[in-house]
């Protein structure tokens, strides 16, 4: 029982951690775009 809430809890931390890299990665590129820096590859996120 407690492996299972131990890897529940690592899969939702991993989860948030994917979820805030990507949201800080959109604001990071939507930011340079506007600034005017169009070399930043498209990423399959």
């Amino acid at each position: 029982m407690l492996m299972v809430a131990v890897l529940s809890v690592g899969a939702s931390a991993c989860f948030m951690a994917r979820f805030a890299f990507r949201v800080l990665f959109v604001m990071a590129s939507a930011f340079f775009r506007m600034l005017g820096h169009h070399d930043i590859p498209p990423t399959s996120f």
